[in-house]
């Protein structure tokens, strides 16, 4: 679709990538995004966000994974 709008809708392309932990994705994303000329290519960690405001609360909240499996 990114190249799509750039084509078809002549619109400048920005792409956002989120760093929740992934590691070796990250490149591969950006490299991808390099190869179909967009020129505003974001990467941001948002790991210690994502942590705090998801990951800790799933513990305090006990969750459960298909009714059984505990995520905490």
């Amino acid at each position: 679709i990114l190249k799509w709008l750039q084509t078809e809708l002549g619109a400048e392309v920005v792409t956002f990538t989120a760093d929740l932990g992934q590691g070796g994705e990250l490149e591969p994303a950006r490299r991808k995004a390099e190869m179909m000329g967009i020129k505003d290519i974001r990467i941001m960690d948002v790991r210690e966000e994502f942590v705090s405001d998801f990951v800790f609360p799933m513990f305090r909240a006990n969750a459960v994974y298909e009714g059984t499996y505990l995520l905490g």
